[in-house]
């Protein structure tokens, strides 16, 4: 019951969610090439942590007239502002060379185009709240689609060996699910955290500020390296009283340049810290590998809306359309139980048969087991879902076949469908047959019949004994 349930909520959420969902993925895709193209590039540093401040403000000093401003980007460029040979210039650096690289270019239109619409959508602070929805409906869609994984496969443990399906959509609907649990997960969360912060939820966080004494307490610059730091401001002058603004990820010193001596240490609040981790998180922007991770995963989303569709295409969908069948007039009804939608399509192969050879046919799900007044016989085909479980539309066939007993004495039939590969074979199947075994107004017409990953010719085989068996 809880499976199913798990199952229709996390249809609901794809359905749901689709539309947002692919829009948001196709643009996080596009953005995760700009990021990788961006990490290419000759001003990427690859090593901050290896370059101290101390280092890259004497580099520049020696090859700069005059710096007005040092900055670290999320892409790990060193950004330089100040007047060099050249006049004013604001350039990309080598840090441990205080060589120019390039000159700082605007952003393509194109990418700062869709980046707007990957934030909000351009409908601003509408858009930015539709954005965050749609990033928790992400993490929803990731807990509930490992969990229905681990019911489908037979645990949780069964996540680490090789994808046991026939089905080329399902299969690629569960490996990519194994594969990107994890990166999806953490794009819903740190996508639905950055909604919340530009939403200004952390505003009521204050800084906590330090004042020191002049000569107090003396700032080392060679403890500290290009990869904390997010920007540093010049002195107006060169007197000693002036000062530098060093801003760390989590702090800004306010130094006195004569001596290098802190005057100040506002230290920010928490939350300052998981926006700079989330943005991280969410763009890898500073990282060729989280870059690339994150560029798959919203690749993968896309897959993953289309294999859905082509799952649910072939099951949720296929099984709401409405049943011509009169129930209660047919002397035949055949039952399903099917998570993919394999066994509805063998289940109506067998109706269409069954007409041809003027039976009067009833064709419902295991779910729909109600009292058919004129059945003579009751052909079961069920497949096993996960662990030896009923799938979707079954599991509430044995609740309502102990409320529903039949006017007449009922021969019946049970095929199962399974793959050999899981240990429970045919479980559900052999539930039912022992079930209905039991029953005293049931006779099975032959043995339960098996077939291993959807056999047509073990099928023809069991259709022909049961056309034999009912002539």
């Amino acid at each position: 019951m809880m499976k199913g349930v798990w199952r229709k909520t996390h249809f609901l959420l794809a359905f749901g969610s689709s539309l947002f969902l692919f829009l948001a993925s196709v643009s996080g895709f596009i953005l995760g090439i700009e990021a990788l193209l961006d990490q290419t590039k000759p001003q990427a540093i690859d090593s901050l942590e290896d370059h101290s401040l101390k280092t890259t403000l004497e580099a520049l000093d020696t090859n700069m007239k005059e710096v007005f401003e040092i900055s670290i980007s999320e892409k790990n460029y060193v950004i330089v502002q100040g007047i060099s040979e050249d006049g004013f210039e604001h350039f990309y650096v080598d840090p441990k060379t205080g060589l120019k690289i390039n000159s700082v270019t605007p952003t393509s239109p194109f990418f700062k185009q869709i980046r707007s619409f990957h934030r909000s959508l351009f409908l601003k602070n509408t858009g930015r709240i539709i954005v965050g929805i749609i990033a928790f409906l992400l993490i929803l869609l990731s807990i509930t689609g490992l969990f229905l994984l681990a019911q489908r496969i037979g645990g949780i443990k069964q996540l680490f060996f090789l994808t046991k399906e026939k089905n080329i959509y399902r299969k690629t609907h569960i490996i990519l699910g194994k594969w990107f649990f994890i990166p999806v997960l953490l794009i819903g969360f740190s996508g639905a955290y950055l909604t919340i912060e530009r939403l200004n939820a952390f505003t009521n966080q204050e800084s906590n500020t330090k004042t020191y004494a002049k000569g107090e307490k003396i700032l080392d610059l060679n403890t500290i390296h290009l990869n904390d730091i997010a920007r540093v401001s010049y002195p107006f002058s060169k007197a000693e009283d002036e000062v530098y603004n060093i801003e760390l990820k989590d702090r800004v010193f306010t130094v006195r340049q004569g001596d290098f001596s802190i005057l100040s240490e506002e230290i920010y609040p928490f939350h300052h810290l998981l926006k700079q981790w989330n943005y991280f998180i969410h763009t890898g922007e500073s990282n060729l590998f989280v870059a690339l991770i994150l560029t798959l995963a919203a690749l993968a989303l896309v897959f993953f809306m289309f294999t859905g569709l082509k799952i649910t295409s072939k099951t949720s969908l296929d099984l709401l359309s409405l049943n011509k069948n009169n129930l209660k007039e047919a002397s035949v009804v055949i039952l399903y139980g099917t998570e993919t939608g394999n066994s509805y399509q063998f289940a109506k192969r067998l109706a269409k048969t069954l007409r041809k050879e003027n039976h009067s046919v009833g064709l419902t799900s295991l779910n729909n087991y109600s009292i058919f007044p004129k059945a003579k016989t009751i052909l079961i085909l069920a497949a096993t879902y996960g662990d030896g479980e009923a799938p979707s539309n079954a599991d509430r066939f044995e609740k309502r076949f102990n409320s529903s007993a039949q006017p007449h004495s009922i021969n019946f039939s049970i095929l199962g469908f399974g793959s050999k590969s899981y240990p429970k074979f045919c479980q559900f199947a052999i539930n039912l047959q022992t079930l209905l075994e039991k029953q005293d107004n049931f006779s099975s017409l032959m043995p339960l019949f098996k077939i291993n990953n959807q056999s047509e010719t073990d099928y023809y085989s069991w259709e022909g004994m049961v056309i034999n068996k009912l002539k």
